[in-house]
């Protein structure tokens, strides 16, 4: 339910989701969340062509929460809607 922008020229990701504003650059190691600057453990990146951004960070700055499974490799994303 998220609106995800693409910005080209600038190589920005804006993510907006109940009012609140993401904003991350391919390469940057901080990111804006309603413009205040967080740090990132890992920054989003660009591979042959797809963006990636840091899930667990994204989720949890829209108040999701994010499980890991070792065993199994698997990540869950828990999203309740406001």
């Amino acid at each position: 339910g998220a609106d995800v922008q693409w910005d080209s020229s600038s190589k920005v990701v804006t993510i907006t989701l109940n009012g609140k504003v993401v904003k991350l650059q391919i390469g940057g190691k901080e990111a804006l969340v309603n413009g205040k600057t967080v740090s990132l453990e890992q920054p989003p990146v660009i591979v042959n062509g797809r963006t990636f951004i840091p899930i667990r960070f994204i989720s949890e700055a829209f108040g999701a929460e994010v499980q890991w499974n070792g065993d199994t490799k698997t990540v869950t994303i828990i999203y309740k809607s406001q």
